[in-house]
């Protein structure tokens, strides 16, 4: 059986969302979240180049690295940044098993982190209410 190379793949990937008429944004998206991704893989785990032996627990070891990750500034990623990272990673993977590359999708059964629910700007805090 031939090795998944990840880029060939991520191209095959970028090439169909270019056909399904994705704006060129969402396409810079994908780039670049499932290339931070396969740097991931490359630099932590002892995957070179073969997507097919990407396992549930690789990719929640992923999320926690995600999770732990601090910026320049000392400053966490958002649950917006991990989710979005991580459904790009669920998406890429689906497609790969939609077309018969991969035998099971390791992201099938994976957990959503919630994301905090924000307040319209325009409703007052109590504080401001109680003013």
């Amino acid at each position: 059986m031939k090795k998944l190379d990840f880029n060939y793949y991520l191209e095959s990937f970028i090439q169909y969302r270019k056909r399904r008429n994705y704006a060129k944004g969402s396409i810079q998206h994908i780039r670049y979240y499932l290339n931070r991704f396969f740097d991931y893989l490359l630099m932590y785990t002892d995957i070179k180049d073969d997507i097919r032996v990407v396992t549930k627990l690789l990719i929640l070891d992923y999320w926690q690295y995600l999770k732990d990750y601090r910026q320049k500034e000392g400053q966490p990623y958002s649950d917006s940044i991990i989710n979005g990272s991580i459904k790009m990673v669920r998406q890429f993977f689906k497609y790969l098993k939609q077309r018969d590359l991969i035998l099971f999708d390791p992201t099938d059964s994976l957990p959503v982190i919630r994301e905090p629910r924000k307040i319209p700007k325009g409703i007052m805090t109590k504080h401001q209410a109680d003013n």
